[in-house]
């Protein structure tokens, strides 16, 4: 499927390419894919199941987008 959404809660199977905010929890299960701009509030994935792309976090109070992880940056540093 090759979409933009913007949803809750997102359960992905399947193959998923494009952009996607998902406020709530997003579930990648051992036979989903994903590629694109993904943003999400929780993130739970099953062994097999790929992300690829930007992937990022956001905290729900605000719904600012942090980075999931930024090059060079150790997770301490990211935290602060």
């Amino acid at each position: 499927m090759e979409a933009e959404v913007d949803s809750e809660d997102v359960r992905v199977a399947g193959k998923f390419e494009g952009k996607m905010l998902c406020n709530g929890r997003l579930t990648v299960l051992g036979t989903g894919k994903m590629a694109g701009d993904i943003s999400y509030g929780t993130l739970s994935m099953q062994s097999g199941g790929l992300l690829d792309g930007t992937v990022s976090r956001f905290k729900s109070q605000d719904k600012s987008v942090h980075p999931f992880y930024q090059e060079g940056c150790r997770k301490e540093e990211q935290e602060k």
